[in-house]
């Protein structure tokens, strides 16, 4: 009896405790996600086929109905050439967003790097710069490439020495408030050479494509050279303006700036870092005629003092979709030639100069190439 009434209380007990019990909860069944895939820093929405062919057009030199994508890639690109690497070229190491792109144009299959509004569009190419040499150049190596870029013959050239050098940035050391250089280890040399009888230090890259001068170096005209034909400061400084701002201007399609700001005081170390400014007010009167021949240009010219005078946005573009463009010296050479450096500035990472080469052919001056370095951000 007490065996049953144990078993009894405990029952009771059971089922009351059962009564006060939480409900049960109903077990909810989590499928695990995969992590979200994060495009490249800047990057946003893939443009569209046709938004590619009407860009990829004009660089390309074909037709946009004739262009077909096959692939777009988000890349984010070391530097401000979008991974593109040209001899001569300086590139600011800089993330910069954008696409690679695989087209079929007109039956051909090209490869295009371009930045994020499509606005820049350069042909695929060699993506790191070539090793170079591992010894130090022959001096004959030097001689010729120093007077290649110096405008003297060879034998107005010998060298002193030449040191292997590792650059702490993309200027060589060659610094200038002017440019803008990377700072990134750049192997190459310092020389020391006797150029007509004038002894000047020179960095170099390890390829010798770009030589900067520590100072100006102007060569003299040997004896008995002839003096350059005559020429028109206002004509030159219109030719070589045109071929920025409709060529050079590194963007790869045409000028769209509708206002371009022209430095009238000249500045030499726009077309090498390094160079002395050696400033000079461009004559008003030339001014004027500068820009009456540059009427036909789709833009509007506006002459400053400086280009701290510019109007820029937020981020340091020039505002209204404007660019500056700012010119050096006219140095007339040995050979009859005369070099000219330009610059054109849109914003931080849209930038470029050069020293230009112009020659008289009879019936007028031309530019027929460049000489020394091309740097551009």
């Amino acid at each position: 009896m007490k065996t049953r009434a144990i078993v009894a209380v405990t029952a009771v007990l059971m089922i009351a405790l059962a009564g006060c019990a939480a409900p049960a909860v109903p077990v909810q069944t989590v499928t695990p996600t995969e992590p979200a895939v994060e495009p490249p820093v800047g990057v946003g929405t893939i443009p569209s086929d046709e938004e590619i062919a009407a860009a990829l057009a004009t660089p390309l030199d074909v037709a946009a109905d004739q262009i077909s994508v096959v692939s777009v890639e988000p890349v984010d690109w070391p530097d401000a050439c979008l991974g593109v690497y040209t001899p001569d070229v300086m590139c600011l190491q800089v993330i910069t967003p954008g696409y690679r792109i695989v087209v079929d144009a007109n039956g051909q299959q090209v490869e295009v790097h371009t930045n994020q509004d499509l606005s820049v569009v350069v042909e695929a190419g060699p993506e790191e710069p070539p090793s170079g040499a591992s010894t130090v150049p022959s001096d004959e190596e030097v001689i010729k490439v120093l007077a290649d870029k110096l405008g003297v013959s060879a034998d107005q050239v010998s060298v002193v020495s030449v040191e292997p050098v590792d650059w702490p940035n993309s200027c060589l050391g060659v610094d200038t408030m002017e440019v803008m250089c990377a700072e990134v280890i750049t192997p190459g040399y310092r020389i020391i050479a006797d150029i007509n009888g004038q002894q000047v230090e020179l960095h170099s890259n390890e390829d010798l494509s770009v030589v900067l001068p520590v100072e100006l170096f102007t060569p003299e005209p040997p004896s008995g050279a002839a003096a350059p034909a005559s020429y028109d400061p206002a004509d030159i400084y219109a030719a070589v303006i045109r071929q920025v701002y409709t060529v050079d201007h590194t963007f790869g399609q045409p000028p769209n700036f509708p206002i371009i700001y022209l430095v009238r005081t000249t500045d030499d170390s726009v077309g090498a870092s390094g160079a002395p400014a050696n400033g000079q007010t461009i004559a008003p009167a030339d001014q004027e005629r500068i820009s009456a021949a540059l009427t036909d240009l789709p833009a509007e010219f506006v002459w400053v003092d400086s280009a701290d005078d510019v109007p820029r946005d937020a981020q340091g573009a020039v505002a209204d979709r404007g660019a500056i463009i700012t010119v050096g010296n006219i140095t007339p050479q040995a050979d009859g030639a005369l070099h000219v450096p330009a610059s054109i500035y849109i914003a931080m990472l849209a930038a470029g100069g050069q020293t230009y080469v112009l020659e008289n052919a009879g019936n007028g001056w031309e530019i027929t190439g460049t000489t020394g370095p091309i740097w551009i951000s």
